[in-house]
């Protein structure tokens, strides 16, 4: 189940905390299931994690994706991707 594109929503300044005028971006939003999870996909969602300034481990991919086979073989996980819609990658 890949929706390409979501709706689009504005962006909110991280600096502030809340939407401003003028720094607005469009955002896709897709829904995956981990039957949908390429390597590209993989590794973006490895990098963030990478990235990220509090890491949380129950988010990583190296979490998610094994746990389904033990924790919930039979309910389908639904990941939601929020990308930039302006985004090249």
């Amino acid at each position: 189940m890949i929706s390409e594109t979501g709706p689009t929503v504005d962006a909110i300044d991280s600096e502030v905390g809340h939407s401003t005028t003028g720094t607005h971006a469009s955002l896709n939003v897709r829904e995956l299931t981990l039957t949908d999870v390429a390597d590209a996909f993989r590794q973006q969602w490895d990098d963030l994690e990478s990235r990220a300034l509090e890491g949380n481990a129950f988010l990583s991919p190296n979490f998610v994706i094994p746990s389904h086979k033990y924790l919930t073989p039979d309910v389908e996980i639904l990941i939601l991707a929020v990308e930039r819609a302006d985004s090249s990658d």
